[in-house]
């Protein structure tokens, strides 16, 4: 027996984030460095595999009622893909300027769509029954998706931060600058974590 845990955030080159989709009953995971998509079977076997022309330097992903979300850092992008219907639904190019947030759609199936940017380094994506938030290490925060594609801060975040997701009643995030994991309530009572630290010299 063995329990799967809904999201896990590895890091690195290859196999970067696994989630697990309740709604269909399988695994999926992404592989960084070859900007490559995997699905899996309970059995751990590859069912199929698949890439986009927006998709570059994907470092997590979320799925919610059979819809993949991910991260495209490399485009300043979001990109959703219907694991049910095996093709991408529609892409979210985030733009800020001088504080002002706007959103661009597009279509990651067509040739038309934004040019590679690391403008903000999206790495987070979270989508659930009450929406969609993104964050990134240079987005000041958590940006959640409004009606008529409007971007709206949520929480805000000190620059450098990864794997950021609001969480019971505040937010979870990787303090990455300061080493930490650090949830914060509305209230601003805080935990943290420090990460272990290894001298590169002695690992294998």
């Amino acid at each position: 027996q063995y329990q799967i845990v809904t999201s896990i955030g590895i890091g690195g080159a290859g196999i970067t984030s696994l989630h697990w989709d309740d709604f269909n009953d399988r695994l999926v995971a992404i592989s960084s460095g070859r900007n490559e998509i995997f699905v899996f079977d309970k059995r751990f076997r590859i069912a199929r595999s698949f890439r986009n022309r927006y998709l570059k330097h994907c470092h997590e992903i979320s799925v919610h009622r059979g819809t993949l979300y991910l991260t495209s850092t490399g485009f300043d992008s979001i990109l959703a893909y219907s694991l049910d219907r095996r093709q991408f639904t529609w892409g979210l190019y985030a733009i800020n300027r001088g504080g002002e947030w706007r959103a661009e759609r597009f279509d990651p199936e067509s040739d038309v769509g934004p040019m590679p940017s690391n403008v903000l380094h999206i790495n987070s994506v979270d989508c659930k029954d009450e929406g969609l938030s993104f964050s990134g290490l240079r987005t000041n925060g958590i940006i959640g998706l409004g009606v008529e594609m409007r971007l709206i801060p949520q929480v805000q975040l000190p620059p450098g931060t990864h794997n950021a997701q609001l969480y019971g009643d505040g937010v979870l995030f990787n303090d990455t600058e300061a080493d930490h994991l650090r949830y914060v309530t509305r209230e601003g009572h805080e935990r943290r974590l420090r990460f272990p630290t290894y001298d590169p010299d002695g690992l294998e």
